[in-house]
């Protein structure tokens, strides 16, 4: 295994995730360290299409920790609309790239987007990245009982500057500050909280770190960063709680031979909260790997050791073991059986949703085991299959806990409260995408899971309802003549019922489709639908999503 800087980086969303870029810079912070900071993940924008490699090289697949992409925004609005580059990647290298980016859309229920980014490069080695972005929207929706209707709104501003700079060894430091707030309303005649109509959930942080830097066989890279939550106005029954977590990052490696390699990762997290009922605490997590790299097979086998102190005090290991065999150049067996933290922190719980209160402190969910077994291969050109399946079994899980609330409906908690539990997934997913030269393309993304709870105080209705049985994601696109396109989408999951629970979750079908056109100048104008069924779902448990939505609007880069 050898150690490189990662050149371009994965294409971010609209809101700012730069924490990443510091420790995903190079491949093998991802092999040191297995802990999963979720709260730094964010659904991609995907960039042009005819940009887009449909048929990758064969490579190991990551396996799903369980943390599943719900369809809470709407789909794929900008899916097809052209993403400058540099937004995603600091090369300074490429002469000539456009360096700004602006888009703003608008449609019914007063839905907006608007976003605006620019790059500088100072030298050939320093880059200054900036982004802007808002969307939201204002409009009427159906009450939780559907008896009524209520004014919601629900506005997500986020900001971000990252300043990149190569030294002649390859090697980078990356320093980056990010900030996002997002405003709105919880529905009416809800007595859990007074005022209902300033929610407020205010996030940001600042990352320094190092990509991993070669100097003969060794390597070593790391970083620190902070992040910090505050919500406003959550429920009048218990004090807000804010958060603070400062992180500390350590890669090392070590090239034994051209195939052998081992390396160590090392995280230190820090928390603490304002609130006299949570506790501050701090973990650590080291994970060991030994490395080998043949033509036709690669092995990972470490683990991740993970322990805590302040809180609670836990000790877990896991193993973080993966096996690939490429028989073909074409087709590729993989196994894996990994494990690992994922830190239960308020950035976290507001991924999930942005109506959720925490009333206890849980502890951090450790992964035992996330297993899958699969395979990869291409049997055409432009046909791509990755189909697995695998067992997970977890310590701690996050949930959300469904309202047990005996009352009139009218007046339940309407935001759901975090939980843990302990549980299990057995899973079985299947890929296909199709890209034929860059004139058409489609993607099937299919999942299937079962979900369990044991060993602890919550009944399976009152934890398992929002998670969905089936989740499918499929896309469809055509270049109809040059610069015009159009695209479908289309996105369902199916959640399992109970006949004790206080409310099921209806089952999302979300029809989208958008058109799209690019002239020579570089202006892209899009109009795009989203629930055309007009289905009834929730956008977020206990909110309903829009009905038939439009959004039309216009994007350059310059």
């Amino acid at each position: 295994m050898t150690f490189k800087t990662k050149e371009k980086m994965s294409i971010k969303s609209k809101h700012i995730s730069a924490a990443i870029a510091i420790m995903a810079a190079a491949n093998v912070s991802a092999q040191m360290n297995n802990v999963i900071e979720v709260e730094n993940e964010y659904a991609p924008i995907v960039a042009d299409a005819n940009k887009i490699n449909v048929l990758p090289d064969v490579e190991e697949t990551k396996v799903n920790p369980g943390n599943i992409e719900y369809a809470t925004t709407p789909q794929p609005v900008r899916k097809y609309i052209f993403q400058p580059m540099w937004a995603a990647q600091s090369d300074a290298t490429v002469k000539g790239a456009k360096k700004g980016f602006a888009e703003l859309g608008y449609g019914n229920y007063n839905n907006l987007i608007g976003r605006a980014a620019y790059g500088i490069d100072f030298t050939t080695d320093d880059q200054l990245d900036i982004n802007f972005g808002i969307n939201g929207f204002n409009g009427t929706f159906d009450n939780f009982d559907q008896t009524s209707e209520w004014k919601r709104r629900f506005y997500d501003t986020s900001a971000g500057i990252k300043y990149e700079h190569r030294f002649s060894h390859t090697s980078s430091l990356i320093v980056d500050a990010h900030y996002r707030n997002q405003s709105f309303n919880y529905q009416p005649y809800s007595i859990a909280c007074d005022p209902t109509d300033k929610q407020v959930n205010r996030m940001g942080g600042i990352n320094v770190g190092v990509t991993p830097y070669n100097f003969g066989a060794f390597s070593i890279g790391g970083g620190l960063g902070f992040e910090a939550f505050s919500q406003a106005h959550a429920n009048y029954a218990s004090d807000n709680c804010d958060e603070t977590i400062i992180k500390a990052k350590l890669l090392l490696g070590y090239q034994l031979n051209d195939d052998m390699s081992i390396d160590l990762g090392i995280d230190v997290h820090n928390a603490g909260y304002t609130n006299e009922d949570f506790t501050d605490y701090t973990s650590f997590n080291i994970a060991p790997h030994f490395n080998l790299e043949k033509e036709k097979f690669s092995l990972k086998a470490g683990l991740q050791i993970y322990a805590t102190s302040g809180f609670s005090s836990d000790f877990y290991i896991s193993p973080d073991v993966s096996f690939a065999y490429m028989p073909s150049k074409k087709t590729k067996l993989y196994v894996k059986a990994e494990g690992g933290a994922i830190y239960n922190s308020f950035l976290r719980y507001n991924a999930t949703t942005p109506y959720w209160l925490n009333y206890n402190q849980e502890k951090n969910q450790f992964d035992q085991l996330r297993s899958a077994v699969g395979i990869k291969f291409t049997p055409a050109k432009g046909l791509y299959f990755d189909i697995n399946g695998g067992f997970d079994m977890s310590k701690n899980r996050m949930e959300l806990c469904l309202s047990n609330w005996a009352g009139p409906v009218s007046q339940a908690p309407l935001y759901n409260d975090i939980v843990t539990s302990d549980g299990s997934r057995f899973h079985i997913n299947a890929d296909i995408k199709y890209r034929y030269k860059d004139i058409f393309e489609l993607s099937f993304a299919n999942r299937l899971n079962f979900w369990s709870t044991e060993g602890n105080n919550y009944a399976e209705e009152v934890v398992l309802g929002w998670r969905p049985v089936i989740d499918l994601d499929w896309n469809a696109y055509v270049r109809i003549v040059e610069g015009l396109r159009f695209g479908l989408s289309y996105q369902c999951q199916s959640f399992k019922e109970y006949d004790d629970a206080y409310y099921n979750r209806p089952t999302t079908n979300n029809l989208g489709a958008e058109l799209s056109y690019t002239f020579p100048f570089n202006l892209t104008i899009f109009v795009k639908g989203d629930n055309l069924l007009n289905q009834d779902y929730d956008h977020y448990m206990y909110y309903k999503a829009e009905g038939i939505n439009f959004i039309g609007g216009a994007a350059i880069t310059f």
